[in-house]
């Protein structure tokens, strides 16, 4: 592959570049990872908290782009492209991380609720024998200014 490749790009070097990668030439692909893998890193690891997590996402925008490959229009530019890519990969990946709070959040609460059945069924025992007439009582007895 010609080392001109490698720089700054054209629209028409951009276009050698995929339709080489959309024949299955694995170096054009590799440069194209070599040329915007510190600007995907970086654009990730600013919005993500672990540099782990980008890492990882740095590698799903790849992937997809080649996996991808024969979707793309090779007069296109490869970073417009990549752009999109890169922002689906994150908004899925804020997806799974709210969808993982919201089930920690979830059973946090039922254990919590769990808790307190328990207590309030304990707790509305005591009450039932200590108070005079019991539950039995307290239904119809008014319970603000708006029952009268």
């Amino acid at each position: 592959m010609p080392r001109v490749l490698i720089g700054r790009h054209t629209p028409v070097q951009d276009e050698i570049i995929i339709e080489a990668v959309q024949r299955g030439d694995r170096d054009a692909f590799a440069s194209i990872v070599e040329r915007f893998h510190g600007a995907v890193y970086g654009y990730l690891r600013a919005r993500l908290l672990e540099p782990a997590d980008a890492e990882d996402l740095t590698q799903e925008v790849f992937l997809r782009c080649c996996q991808g490959k024969a979707r793309f229009d090779s007069s296109a530019m490869i970073l417009p492209w990549l752009v999109g890519v890169v922002g689906n990969v994150l908004r899925e990946h804020i997806r799974k991380m709210i969808r993982r709070h919201e089930v920690a959040w979830t059973e946090l609460c039922l254990a919590l609720d769990g808790r307190n059945q328990d207590e309030t069924s304990m707790y509305g025992e005591a009450v039932h024998v200590s108070s005079p007439g019991g539950p039995a009582a307290w239904s119809g007895r008014k319970t603000s200014r708006r029952d009268e």
